[in-house]
């Protein structure tokens, strides 16, 4: 292309999925190149290229749309600006998503810096702003490390960048930017950071202080810090400023620049002065926060405490305060007291007072907390005294003492002097009564009060007493005229207790004797009767107390409902309707007079009876049960109806209720129905109109085991009915109404003759589009009166022949965009031949791609009219070749997903195309020039070729003058075991039954792998002739991970009698196969010549033992000498073992050598 030519910088953005005009054929990548000002698309190349670099293939854009697209003959991963991973189903390209690129801007960079520094901080927040819009940033970001900061894409104009943080303080942190040509730098100094916080923490015991003055001094800047003096001993050092900690602990200076800093703490209070630790400390401020470590730590202060008599009570003077056991202050009239010279630390606290009692309790001091928690008492003093007769005779007895939530109880002894007795109890509510055995409560011995209850709260609590008593209850019951009601039953039960006894009175009066002192209540049986008090409660305090009457009123008559109802009645005698509400379950109710009644029920329930009879003679209760009741619901709408109606259906039964009728309201009609249901039978309520729409259409509910009021509500409205035409009439239109929010139509219809449409009624409240389409046509509309205008579409017809011969081009690829927003990519079939149909109006760009051929003309502009069909003539000019081929392993099998190339050679060195095999192994190299020769081989050092090791061919030269058929490649993967033979011989054969072999690791040999014994018994048996041809002993298969190992002789042979060595020989576990041999030798050191030669020798050393006893005592000497020289170690010297080389030949001649020696015949030799 001409050097001329500008290239725009595109930057890829997210593809959005045109569907309305794209019937994706084939598998490709394409999209639009997008511009804000008008440029020539056709000097845009957009190139693909596969993941290692190499060009796959390039194209430029449509000049009308900028739209382009490039065929992806091979799944893989791709670079078009971004990574493509083309797995043929999800990815982009293979679902048909646009993938653009759009022109963006340029950039500004910058940098923000630290005041005095030519570097800045990380993470500090920069914002752009337009010169028009200086409210809302446009752009976002943070500082990188130094301070740096860059904006891309930018569009030419005016701009202003704000620097911001929550924290740090910002010197310059405006400045307005002026973009014209190209990138826009910074000069340094235009955003400078004055400063960034400082903390710290200053603690006692884990406790924070509050008041801590920290004054610093340094060769930096501070703001935002008190500057007036703290003390004066400070002045003369000429601090920076001074903070105070808050009630955390925690202190801030809000902005301190880079440099050098020391702090001093200082703590005062109003009486005491505080040590704080470490007096000072130093710490360097650079382009961050900092917070000091360690913690600063306060020691020594006052605390004081307060106690009062009950936890929200008054003060409690004269208490004395015990410290870990030791009494250090008693407590004035307000209350309080005063620990000094305290340290922090743990501490056990107690106080005590007259008729109180005070829990331990451990406290933990710190000039955080200079007031102790507040002492109450845990326990007050309660008091009494036991009578057991009036005459006022004192005897021993026991009180028992329990509170009421029965998780404290005790037991303790009168005095058996005086009866009284005394106990210290915690705040809680307590019953106190005086214990009696089984034995006096038969005698008639009671206390009253039987039971005393207190409640401990603030203060000792006296007089708690018991006295003994007995007396007699009398009491009388009145009947109407006419009935007999003596004989009813009196029951006298203690209060909120027992019953005690149960009386019949006679002739109207009735007694209960040897009652105890109590609270008590008197009832009567009201199961029959009525009375005008059933009951009385009555406080017996002495030996004689009378009830008052029991009157009767009338009858009593007893219902039990399965539901809230209602029932009216007539008195006897009496016309006048009385009506009778009852609950449901069991209820009573009174009636005044003696006679029959008859009760008739009322309301929304169906019973079994419509009315029941009762006696005043008869006792038996009235059962009123139900299991069908009355359900109601509604119907809403604006506009009124005469003929609606509701279907109700069940299981067995429909039933049709309506016309309903309405009332009116606030400009609505409400129509109610109503219908009886059974308990848990399932109903299907449907409302029925020819005008209305009803949501929802209809509503299964279930019966309720009650009345329900609203079991089903209707909202009734106008329905829409859409209609109109097609024009000029059309015939096999599709219509289609969506609604608005609706993904899907929810009708669909099909034009007849004369092109009418109707649909209807629908929600009136939903707004609904309506489209229509058919294949050839253009149909626009619809207009206010729902009428389409149908126009026919135009079609291109494209053949693509070869100029050699003329012949038709299968498989080419053809790219048609333009018109109203329409693209399409498709191939050309046997015939060589595509029809573009369905075009509307406008101008089309067409282009022909196929990697084998540059065609004549590269790309057309087609103009087409309405209703045209235009014939396009393309030819194409063989300029590349295709090579075929297929990858397999060894046994035949396809290897799948790999990839091959062709690497150009020579002055086509910059050549390379490559594909990846299908699921049969099979592969197709597209783009070979005729003019190069190619090396073929499996693509090196790419991850989906990792698992294999080497083909076989390595690769293989081809120089394509045609299509290249039937390449074929070999793939083995790396071998996973090693199998080990030895060959054993050995020049003695009766040696072999001594012999074992070992396999040891290099690293490891004192630890053998494997030791196998020569199998001698079955060599005897198999050869009986004296040829000796050696054992060959196979190992179990090594793992082949390149480990190094060594196999050697081991033999029972005495080394003492026998001479031998046996040699390791190391080996690789790298192949499939091992193959070593071993040799033994072993000769005997002493023969029958030795023994004679020993015998001669043996005359002249008997001589010498002779003279040697003569002189044994000089001869003693001279051994003991001889001995200790004799004894010191010697450096023994081991001549290293040599290991034998591995020979290096290939495997399979190593399993001729092995198949060779076990084709050896046994039989004897001649010698």
């Amino acid at each position: 292309m001409d050097m001329t030519e500008r290239y725009l910088v595109f930057f890829a953005c997210l593809a959005s999925l045109i569907a309305s005009s794209i019937t994706q054929d084939i598998l490709g990548c394409g999209g639009f190149l997008k511009s804000h000002t008008d440029i020539d698309f056709r000097k845009v190349h957009v190139k693909l290229y596969t993941k290692t670099g190499s060009l796959k293939d390039h194209t430029e854009g449509a000049p009308n749309t900028g739209y382009y697209f490039l065929p992806l003959y091979d799944k893989g991963e791709y670079v078009l600006k971004v990574i493509l991973n083309v797995d043929g189903v999800t990815d982009d390209c293979s679902q048909g998503k646009d993938i653009n690129f759009t022109f963006k801007g340029f950039g500004i960079t910058g940098r923000v810096i630290s005041l005095g520094t030519d570097s800045g901080p990380k993470g500090i927040t920069i914002s752009l702003y337009t010169d028009s819009n200086k409210q809302n940033p446009i752009k976002s970001m943070l500082t990188a490390e130094g301070g740096i900061f860059y904006f891309t894409p930018i569009q030419p104009g005016k701009y202003i960048l704000i620097v911001h943080h929550s924290k740090w303080l910002i010197k310059e942190n405006k400045i307005e930017v002026t973009v014209q040509e190209g990138n826009t730098e910074l000069a340094d100094g235009s955003l400078v950071v004055s400063g960034y916080d400082v903390s710290g923490k200053v603690t006692s015991e884990n406790e924070p202080v509050a008041g801590v003055s920290f004054i610093i001094f340094g060769n930096g800047i501070a703001k935002k810090c008190e500057t007036t003096p703290v003390n004066k001993n400070f002045e003369s050092k000429k601090p920076l400023c001074h903070v105070t900690s808050d009630n955390t602990g925690r202190f801030i200076f809000p902005s301190l620049s880079p440099g050098d800093y020391k702090l001093i703490p200082h703590y005062a209070g109003a009486q005491t002065k505080f040590d704080v630790q470490p007096p000072e400390l130093s710490f360097k401020v650079s382009h961050n926060s900092v917070v000091l470590t360690p913690d600063f730590k306060v020691t020594g202060f006052t605390v004081g405490g307060l106690v009062r008599s009950a936890t929200n009570g008054n003060p409690l003077q004269g208490a004395k305060i015990f410290l870990s056991h030791k009494e250090v202050a008693v407590t004035d009239k307000n209350g309080k007291y005063v620990l000094d010279n305290m340290k922090a630390g743990q501490y056990t606290l107690k106080a005590e007072s007259e008729n109180v009692q005070f829990s331990e309790r451990t406290v933990k001091i710190s000039p955080t907390s200079p007031e102790l928690p507040v002492l109450v008492p845990s326990a007050y003093k309660v008091s009494g005294k036991v009578t057991l007769s009036a005459k006022g005779t004192l005897h021993f007895r026991r009180i028992s003492i329990q509170n009421t939530a029965a998780t404290f109880y005790k037991e303790l002894d009168t005095n058996e002097k005086t009866g009284e007795y005394s106990v210290y109890l915690a705040p809680d509510k307590y019953q106190l009564s005086v214990i009696v055995s089984t034995e006096e409560k038969t005698k008639g011995l009671q206390f009253y009060p039987l039971q005393q209850t207190i409640d401990v709260t603030s203060q000792p609590i006296t007089n708690v007493n018991f006295l003994q008593l007995k007396a007699t209850l009398t009491g009388t019951v009145h009947c109407l005229p006419g009935t007999d009601c003596s004989q009813a039953s009196v029951t006298l039960k203690i209060l909120d207790g027992v019953t005690i006894k149960t009386v019949q009175a006679k002739d109207g009066q009735y007694q209960f004797t040897d009652v105890l002192p109590g609270h008590y209540e008197i009832f009567i049986d009201n199961d029959v009767f009525c009375w005008e008090n059933p009951s009385y409660r009555i406080s017996i305090t002495s030996e004689r107390a009378e009830v008052p009457p029991f009157k009767q009123t009338g009858f009593s008559i007893t219902f039990i409902s399965s539901h809230d109802t209602i029932v009216e009645y007539f008195e006897p005698n009496n016309t006048k309707l009385i009506t009778l509400p009852l609950n449901k379950g069991s209820m009573r109710h009174c009636v005044p007079k003696s006679g029959t009644y008859t009760f008739i029920p009322k309301g929304c329930h169906i019973y079994e009876n419509s009315s029941y009879t009762w006696d005043t003679s008869n006792l038996s209760p009235i059962l009123l049960h139900s299991t069908e009741h009355t359900h109601k619901g509604s119907i809403i709408s604006l506009s009124m109806q005469n003929d609606l109606k509701v279907k109700i259906e069940d299981a067995n039964d429909s039933v049709t209720i309506g016309p309903l009728k309405y009332v009116k309201k606030d400009g609505v009609y409400k129509y109610e129905f109503e219908f009886k249901a059974k308990t848990d039978n399932m109903y299907t309520i449907t409302p029925l109109s020819d005008i209305l729409l009803f949501n929802p259409p209809s509503l299964k509910v279930f019966g309720v085991n009650d009345c329900h009021n609203d079991i089903a509500s209707f909202a009734g409205d106008l329905g829409k009915i859409i209609a109109g035409q097609i024009s000029p009439p059309l015939e096999g239109v599709t219509i289609r109404i969506t609604g608005k929010n609706d993904e899907s139509p929810i009708h669909t219809l099909v034009t007849q003759k004369d092109g009418i449409y109707s649909v209807g009624p629908l929600d009136g409240k939903i707004e609904y589009s309506v489209t229509a389409e058919k294949e050839g046509f253009v149909i626009t509309g619809p207009d206010a009166r729902g009428v389409f205008l149908a126009h026919k579409l135009a079609e291109i017809i494209v053949q693509v022949s070869d100029h050699a011969d003329g012949s038709s081009l299968q498989g080419v690829l053809l790219s048609l965009s333009g018109g109203q927003n329409y693209r399409k990519n498709s191939i050309t079939g046997e015939d060589g031949k595509f029809i573009f149909n369905s075009l509307s109006p406008g101008e089309y760009y067409l282009r022909p791609m196929m990697k084998e051929y540059r065609f004549d003309p590269p790309s057309k502009m087609i103009n087409v009219v309405e209703g045209a069909t235009v014939n396009v003539n393309l030819f194409g000019n063989r300029v590349a070749y295709s090579a075929y081929g297929s990858i397999t392993s060894l046994n035949g099998e396809p290897e799948v997903g790999l990839l091959v190339e062709v690497q150009g050679q020579g002055n086509c060195s910059s050549l390379q195309e490559e594909a990846t095999t299908e699921e049969n192994g099979n592969f197709r190299i597209r783009g070979l020039q005729p003019t190069c020769t190619y090396a073929f081989r499996l693509k090196p050092n790419v991850e989906s070729n990792a698992h294999i090791q080497r083909t076989s061919p390595s690769s293989q030269l081809v120089q394509p003058v045609q299509d290249i058929h039937d390449l074929r490649l070999i793939a083995f993967h790396p071998i996973s075991r090693t199998d080990v033979s030895v060959h054993v011989t050995s020049a003695q054969p009766e040696h072999y039954r001594t012999i074992k072999v070992k396999l040891c690791r290099e690293d490891a040999p004192d630890s053998p792998v494997h030791i196998s014994k020569l199998d001698i018994q079955q060599s005897t048996n198999k050869n009986t002739g004296t040829y000796n041809a050696g054992f060959l002993v196979h190992f179990p298969p090594l793992q082949a991970d390149g480990r190094k190992y060594f196999v050697q002789l081991e033999s029972s042979l005495s080394q003492a009698v026998h001479k031998y060595r046996t040699i390791p020989v190391y080996f690789e576990a790298n192949s499939s196969f091992k193959y070593v041999k071993l040799a033994f030798n072993a000769e005997r050191k002493v023969d029958q010549g030795e023994m004679n030669q020993t015998s001669v020798i043996a005359l002249p050393f008997i001589m010498i033992v002779a003279l040697a006893f003569v002189n044994r005592e000089k001869l003693w000497i001279w051994l003991n000498a001889l001995l200790e020289r004799r004894s010191k170690p010697v450096p023994s010297s081991r001549t290293p073992v040599q290991a034998i080389p591995i020979d290096p030949r290939a495997d399979d001649i190593i399993v001729e050598q092995i198949m060779n020696i076990n084709k050896r015949k046994t039989k004897p030799r001649k010698t």
